[in-house]
């Protein structure tokens, strides 16, 4: 099951997505469910209703401000085998700093609403890492895991967002999340390989103006997004947008 909530889209994820989804419904017997303008917890409760439904073993996360599905990254998180792994992607304004997170205290609950995460990359680690928190930008979750909760993460979307009250609830139980380096997933206006331009570009403007960046940032920087980033899956429909601007 791919669980897709379409209220906001941007405007590369509809080609990216129907391509990558074209791509693989036959190869893994794909389900899709469309959830139009509804609230993210409805939208993802209903998702996870009918995968159960269907029987399905897994369920596919994504939402609609992401784009550059990696065809071939189903595969590859079903060959980690965990039971929560997504690849990792990053925040849609500056500094652009990862949404894949570690706690510094292990004892608060991500849904207290204290800061109190770090946000992570590579590194020379492995690829494929423990986590604390990870967004719904291409997360693959068995099935199973749900029957393990005990409570519901979609019951609600208040102070928490849903991805840290699912993440916080499998942490209770015992399930650990994993993020996978293997590609970097597009989120907002900024597309991967543009990332370090676009840093530089604030920061100039922040030392023109005095200013430091206010978020916090991992040791690494630059050389996370290094040529990997770009090989990742480009749609040829997402290519052919057509930009009109007046002379």
């Amino acid at each position: 099951m791919v669980n897709v909530p379409y209220f906001k889209p941007h405007v590369r994820f509809l080609p990216h997505f129907v391509e990558w989804y074209a791509a693989n419904k036959i190869k893994h017997d794909l389900h899709s469910n469309w959830q139009m303008y509804r609230a993210l917890h409805h939208a993802q409760n209903e998702g996870l209703f009918l995968a159960k439904k269907l029987q399905c073993t897994h369920i596919l996360w994504t939402e609609d401000d992401h784009f550059r599905f990696p065809v071939d990254g189903l595969e590859v998180l079903l060959d980690a085998d965990l039971d929560v792994v997504g690849f990792s992607s990053y925040k849609k304004k500056y500094p652009y700093s990862p949404i894949n997170f570690r706690k510094s205290d292990k004892r608060i609950s991500l849904t207290s609403g204290k800061p109190n995460l770090q946000p992570f990359y590579q590194g020379d680690g492995p690829e494929v890492q423990p986590c604390d928190l990870i967004g719904w930008n291409f997360l693959l979750t068995k099935i199973e895991v749900f029957d393990k909760l005990k409570r519901d993460p979609f019951e609600k979307w208040a102070f928490s967002p849903t991805d840290s009250h699912f993440c916080q609830y499998c942490l209770d139980v015992g399930i650990q999340p994993h993020v996978h380096f293997g590609f970097v997933i597009g989120h907002g206006d900024v597309p991967p390989e543009e990332i370090v331009f676009h840093r530089r570009m604030q920061e100039s403007v922040n030392a023109s103006k005095g200013r430091f960046p206010l978020d916090a940032m991992p040791s690494a920087r630059d050389e996370d997004f290094d040529e990997r980033v770009i090989e990742t899956y480009v749609p040829a429909a997402a290519l052919a947008v057509n930009v009109q601007c007046e002379s």
